[in-house]
């Protein structure tokens, strides 16, 4: 199975799903080129969901892709994170840009910068300057992001739901 072509657009990611055929062996599901998703975001703001984990603990076999060839697998959107499931999703922050405004949601969040640089606000007063390479754990806390700086920032997220309330 080979990638379908993108549309040229830098936050396009390349999404490869193993699977298994009917006899168990392990096989390439799907290779195809997640896109942006469209739903309301701030502005500067677009996010790409790569796949979802809708009970945990996970069943292997399911879970959500939007396939390249218009298939029927189900397109996951941004919204709320399943309660006993999880997010894997990249952001793109372009520079000036804020994210949603101070918020807190009922996960725990694994972040990467993967490229620029973001600034992470808690409603305590820090604020945290982060580069490429540097990782954070968000434990449920209130907090936004800010790009002060001059190129887009990407960040890979998983977002892992803690069954709690969010505002």
């Amino acid at each position: 199975m080979t990638a379908v072509a993108g549309n040229g657009d830098p936050l396009g990611v390349r999404r490869v799903i193993t699977g298994e055929d009917e006899a168990g062996r392990a096989i390439v599901a799907a290779d195809d080129i997640a896109q942006p998703t469209q739903s309301p975001l701030p502005e500067g703001i677009r996010s790409t969901v790569l796949w979802v984990v809708d009970d945990f603990p996970p069943d292997p076999v399911q879970g959500g892709w939007r396939s390249g060839d218009g298939g029927e697998t189900p397109a996951w959107q941004l919204g709320a994170i399943p309660p006993t499931g999880a997010r894997w999703t990249r952001l793109e922050i372009a520079p000036g840009a804020t994210g949603i405004g101070m918020h807190k949601t009922a996960t725990v969040d694994l972040l990467e910068v993967r490229a620029g640089e973001i600034w992470l606000i808690l409603d305590g007063g820090d604020e945290v300057h982060l580069v490429a390479g540097d990782c954070v754990v968000q434990r449920a806390t209130v907090h936004r992001w800010e790009n002060r700086g001059s190129v887009p920032c990407t960040l890979n997220v998983l977002m892992i739901s803690t069954n709690g309330d969010a505002h």
